[in-house]
């Protein structure tokens, strides 16, 4: 039943999509608004007739730049090296201590070409960054982990020469060994009894004692894509095969439940629990990694 239900939903959304690409196709005055705004949520919403379509293209992408600006400036001003800004106080605060916020926002600050910025958010990773404190591994792989992998991305493969004084190769060459020394940190919390990681990790000691008993799944398996890609990356399999593991575990729990599972999965023995079955919270991540891990891996997994 719910395998039917999710397909429905799919179904839907599908027709819906396909509806609106014939909408704009047969009629010239939808065709029109579209050339002025290409967002089907901005029109439907209604935002565009305040925001986006008072405006030129390039003048829209010139404002998100000043917003990009105007934010990493409240960043440096008030919170400069902290992990988080708390904008009312004007005052920084700490979560994991990793430069969460520069880490972050590198990879959006090198695709909008913002080069001072990027430069000076790289520099805080640089002279700041020591993972040694206890941390939460699903918030720390996907927030601190993916992050430099993806700026290792862009700087490398698709890099703006002026992004940081022409240093690229070895900037790149940095973030991809900081991302190696904090995922060899990390890949410690897969060292449980079924593989299913823990939910915390000391990345000094490796020490897991702190872990909730049951994982929730979003957490346990919301860690494929950062892993795989740092496999590939790195040449080091067993990065990518502990992270793989993890869905070889959850095997029987999905054929059990028919492809949805609860929210709660034991690192001791990857037994799932928990009464609701749900797309959001402490499930969503599950679901949307299978398509992209899926697309990650050449589609033949």
């Amino acid at each position: 039943m719910r395998n039917k239900t999710l397909l429905i939903i799919l179904c839907c959304f599908s027709l819906l999509v396909q509806l609106e690409a014939s909408n704009a196709q047969s009629d010239p005055n939808l065709a029109t608004e579209k050339e002025e705004d290409d967002s089907a949520r901005c029109r439907h919403s209604g935002i565009c007739e305040v925001l986006a379509c008072e405006f030129p293209s390039v003048d829209r992408a010139e404002r998100v730049r000043d917003a990009a600006r105007w934010t990493w400036k409240g960043y440096k001003d008030c919170a400069h090296g902290w992990d988080e800004l708390r904008p009312v106080s004007c005052k920084g605060q700490e979560w994991h201590k990793l430069q969460l916020t520069p880490i972050d926002a590198m990879d959006t600050l090198a695709l909008m070409n913002l080069h001072q910025e990027f430069n000076e958010a790289l520099q805080l990773v640089k002279d700041q960054l020591n993972p040694t404190e206890e941390c939460n591994v699903f918030e720390t792989t996907i927030r601190i982990l993916g992050s430099l992998l993806s700026t290792h991305h862009i700087v490398s493969a698709h890099y703006n020469k002026d992004i940081d004084g022409g240093a690229h190769e070895s900037t790149s060459l940095d973030l991809l060994n900081a991302a190696i020394d904090v995922g060899s940190r990390l890949f410690r919390a897969f060292n449980s009894p079924s593989g299913i990681p823990y939910s915390d990790i000391n990345l000094s000691t490796g020490s897991t004692e702190r872990s909730v008993y049951h994982s929730s799944m979003a957490e346990a398996t919301t860690l494929s894509l950062e892993f795989t890609f740092l496999a590939r990356l790195t040449g080091e399999e067993t990065f990518e095969k502990a992270a793989m593991k993890v869905h070889q575990v959850l095997t029987p729990s999905v054929e059990k439940y028919e492809g949805l599972l609860p929210q709660f999965v034991s690192p001791s023995d990857g037994s799932c629990s928990g009464n609701y079955f749900m797309l959001g919270a402490r499930s969503d991540s599950y679901y949307e990694y299978l398509l992209k891990q899926w697309i990650l891996t050449g589609q033949n997994r």
